[in-house]
């Protein structure tokens, strides 16, 4: 599968920068039009939990609600044992029991306990460690650098309680309050031939738009502990990034059969973790940190093709 038919209608706007780093939005038309319940707000009703099964992933999910519960990619959850983050985005069916949720571990040195419960978060893991298939080094190496930048103090190298004591505000200032049609972003950190791209995008605006901040957040985790320095970009270094993720050939990812959806995971030069249901986007995850000098050659002209379509450079 490839991304490019899910990206149609979709245009960037204006980029913005502050400090080390750049970013535009992503605006477009609604592709879904259903009613999510997302993770964090299911949990607190007390007719959705979360329990250790024993081991690291999977989580197991029993929903009594008559409603689909949306889980966002590195979103997570908080427990009496090892915090965890979720490894790829997914949906849970309306009044359903026992359904795996593939998750890391997002805390050191902290016991499991099968059957206790987990509670809510809106905390979304570092953009670094939430994109594509990451492994639980990775995990671990980022978190554990993340907080040693952050100068915060965490026994367990415990990555939500070191994000919520940490100072963003500059971040998200610069960043402000979602637009209209917003359904997501791309961010950039440096610039020239060190620079790393980010972006989430969504089905609508109402999935997007409760995880704004905390998607920034992320992002902002990233900027804050690298020593990149800033970089002049423009739209068109935005949209080569995105087009050459389109292109790219995605393979499907075993999950629990009962999750709505499939999910899709690309390993190239950029790691992608998107999910789709009824051939609609609920959420793409991207993520460069390497430069790729081909996949970030600025177009010659005004034009971006897709195969068999050509757009405006700000149109996708």
């Amino acid at each position: 599968m490839k991304l490019h038919p899910l990206f149609e209608h979709l245009t960037l706007g204006p980029v913005t920068s502050y400090a080390n780093l750049s970013f535009v939005p992503v605006l477009g038309p609604d592709a879904i039009k259903d009613d999510l319940l997302l993770v964090d707000e299911a949990l607190r009703t007390g007719y959705f939990t979360v329990t250790d099964s024993g081991q690291i992933s999977p989580l197991l999910a029993d929903n009594k609600l008559g409603m689909k519960i949306f889980v966002p990619s590195g979103a997570i959850v908080e427990g009496r044992t090892q915090n965890r983050v979720t490894e790829f985005p997914a949906v849970i069916p309306p009044r359903s029991k026992g359904v795996r949720l593939a998750v890391r571990c997002a805390e050191q040195g902290q016991p499991l306990s099968a059957g206790s419960h987990f509670s809510s978060s809106e905390t979304i893991i570092v953009a670094s460690a939430r994109s594509g298939s990451v492994d639980q080094r990775r995990t671990w190496d980022t978190i554990s650098g993340t907080i040693t930048s952050f100068r915060a103090h965490s026994p367990t190298s415990d990555y939500a309680s070191a994000a919520r004591s940490t100072d963003f505000v500059d971040y998200l200032s610069a960043i402000g309050p979602p637009l209209a049609g917003q359904r997501g972003y791309i961010a950039a950190i440096g610039g020239g031939h060190e620079v790393c791209f980010y972006a989430d995008i969504f089905g609508s605006r109402k999935l997007y738009e409760p995880l704004h901040r905390r998607l920034w957040q992320s992002v902002a985790a990233v900027a804050k502990s690298t020593s990149r320095r800033p970089g002049a970009l423009v739209e068109a270094d935005f949209s080569s990034f995105l087009m050459s993720a389109a292109r790219m050939e995605l393979v499907e990812e075993p999950t629990d059969p009962r999750l709505a959806g499939r999910v899709y995971l690309g390993h190239g030069s950029t790691a992608i973790s998107a999910l789709v249901c009824e051939d609609k986007l609920l959420q793409v995850a991207l993520r460069r940190d390497t430069t790729d000098h081909e996949a970030t050659v600025r177009p010659s002209d005004d034009t971006i093709m897709f195969p068999g379509r050509p757009t405006s450079r700000r149109a996708f």
